[in-house]
């Protein structure tokens, strides 16, 4: 993934389904958060990530119809377990208004472009969840009325809500 070629598609149960690039990303409000991220192998780190908010990318695209139960995050990485080989990483989450509070659509940390490992160019950030629940290389955004999707990691036992601090399994 490339900022020039970038996009960042919401789709499903919005307003109206919508593709923004990087420059569309860089022309929004911006907001900073210091944030703390929860692995559920047991580290953790805090940084200053910039992004906008989530709730401001889902009223770019019209907001969110009422019928919408899941907010799914989808990555164009795919597994290379032989166990799951060729399955699309994608988390979830319920869609509730206080969920999506917090959560930042990230693309830069510490002042510079998110480093490739973590997500460049733009990933999930959201300190009500669990790490697994931060897709890094965020492609799409898609509200479901399927409120018992399960992402990859849901899938794989993961907890489908993901609250910090929470349970981490299923």
């Amino acid at each position: 993934l490339d900022k020039e070629s970038y996009r960042l598609r919401v789709t499903g149960l919005v307003g109206r389904p919508i593709e923004l690039t990087w420059d569309d990303l860089q022309s929004m409000p911006r907001t900073k958060f210091d944030m703390t991220h929860h692995c559920v192998e047991g580290w953790t780190y805090s940084d200053n990530f910039t992004g906008v908010l989530l709730s401001d990318v889902l009223a770019r695209a019209g907001g969110v119809r009422p019928d919408a139960r899941m907010v799914i995050f989808k990555a164009p990485e795919t597994s290379t377990n032989p166990a799951t080989f060729g399955e699309q990483y994608t988390t979830n989450f319920p869609y509730t208004d206080k969920a999506v509070q917090d959560a930042l659509v990230a693309f830069d940390v510490n002042g510079k472009d998110l480093p490739a490992q973590h997500g460049f160019p733009v990933r999930l950030m959201t300190p009500r969840k669990w790490g697994y629940k931060a897709c890094k290389w965020l492609v799409e955004i898609e509200l479901s009325a399927d409120p018992n999707y399960h992402g990859y990691w849901e899938e794989n036992g993961y907890h489908n809500v993901g609250d910090y601090p929470g349970p981490i399994f299923a």
